[in-house]
Parts: structure tokens; sequence; C-alpha cells
């Protein structure tokens, strides 16, 4: 189910180097630029073991702080919760904005951006 470095035992001190090996050489030696699409966890949606959602909240946090000192642009997924079970940027009702998802990408974003004002 899962590749063999989410079950190493430095995971997810592990994952700035996987992702080096595949793709950050590009960012590391400023050969091309790079866009991290669709990328998100499942946050609090329902069902999801509480093991799975530790490793999901880890390799999210360690992807934001790579994308974050390398620069990397991206395009979170999704904005809304109901999108192959992620946990949205938006609530259910789409009229708000989910601060706990908002929170674990707040990084990424420009500085004195508050996207939870109007």
């Amino acid at each position: 189910m899962f590749q063999p470095w989410f079950s190493d035992a430095t995971y997810a001190a592990n994952l700035p180097a996987v992702w080096d090996a595949f793709w950050g050489y590009l960012l590391n030696d400023d050969a091309a630029p790079v866009f991290i699409g669709a990328f998100g966890d499942r946050g609090d949606a329902d069902g999801v073991p509480p093991a799975e959602r530790l490793i999901d909240s880890q390799w999210l946090a360690t992807l934001v702080d790579y994308l974050n000192v390398h620069g990397a642009s991206f395009g979170f997924w999704a904005l809304n919760r109901s999108a192959q079970g992620l946990t949205g940027l938006l609530q259910p009702g789409w009229q708000s904005v989910n601060e706990d998802q908002l929170r674990r990408i707040q990084p990424l974003l420009p500085v004195g951006l508050d996207a939870t004002k109007e």
C-alpha cells in the first residue's frame, strides 16, 4: 500500500532525501522550475485510522517545510472537502475556511496574506 519510505524508522525526516532524489534536484541545481500540483492530506476526514492520520500530518508538514525552503510553486488539493476523501480548504458548506487546513499550509502563503479575512 505505502512506499517503503513511509515505514522507514526515520520517517518523516527521510522525506526530503526522497524528494531530492526524484525531483528536488531540479530545485537544488537550479535546473528547472518545479510546480507541485494537487497535494493535500486527509486531515480530519472521517474514517481515517489514527496511525494513517499521523503519517498524513507528518508528510504534509514536511512537504510544506520543503517547499517553503526551496521556494517551489504549488497548487493545494482540494478546495472542497468532498474531493476524494481529502480535507479541503473550505468547510463543507463552502462558506467558511477550514482553519486547521489553512494553518497547515500558511507557511507557503505570501507574507502578510491573511486568507482568513475578507
